[in-house]
């Protein structure tokens, strides 16, 4: 993955009723069986209640501020250009906001750790059919790196549809999810975190 730089940070109010929006952690996931499509993923490694997302849409390039705790998403148009070495270069134009209602899934989820060292430990994921847990529909197993960071929502949001907007999935201890491989052998499934970086510093600001 091409190393990614802020360089320009388009506001849309200087009043102090703009919503804030801070970024320090950049991600990105892959999978081996072309499952899961590749998208540029920031996030705070402090606050799992608002991501931004960059992808491409009808050739053009789209950032977007999905904020899970107020239900809005923010919408920029991300002007990128390439210097030397095959660096990205990011700017962010503001569009467009709206309200968004996330619907609700029956699916429960059970964390279980089957081992564990100093570096990493290995999380079984359960996911049953709904409430009552007697109906198991899937089973994965999660590779978590050790760092003083809660990052499973990251993953999930990057990688968990249709279960990327559910807060109420997370994996209460800190790390960060290396690798998740299904366990069913109908349709096996293998994501890998591809990059990580905590060179990252940068804000956008939202008029309320």
């Amino acid at each position: 993955m091409r190393k990614t730089i802020i360089i320009l940070i388009l506001m849309t109010s200087l009043s102090c009723l703009a919503q804030n929006y801070k970024f320090n952690l950049l991600t990105n996931y892959k999978s081996e069986n072309g499952f899961y499509k590749e998208k540029i993923i920031y996030s705070n490694k402090n606050d799992n209640s608002y991501f931004l997302k960059i992808y491409k849409f009808k050739d053009k390039n789209i950032g977007e501020i999905v904020d899970l705790k107020n239900s809005k998403h923010h919408f920029f148009k991300v002007i990128e250009s390439e210097g030397n070495e095959k660096v990205a270069y990011h700017q962010f134009v503001y569009e467009n906001s709206s309200n968004v209602f996330y619907r609700d899934l029956p699916t429960v989820f059970d964390f279980k750790v089957i081992a564990k060292d100093s570096l990493s430990k290995t999380v079984k994921l359960i996911k049953y059919k709904n409430k009552r847990k007697k109906i198991i529909i899937g089973i994965a197993e999660l590779k978590i790196k050790n760092i003083p960071y809660k990052l499973f929502s990251l993953f999930r949001f990057s990688c968990l549809h249709p279960y990327e907007y559910f807060t109420n999935l997370s994996f209460n201890e800190n790390g960060i999810v290396e690798s998740y491989k299904s366990l069913n052998t109908k349709n096996p499934i293998f994501i890998y975190l591809d990059y990580y970086s905590e060179n990252v510093d940068f804000e956008l600001k939202i008029k309320r």
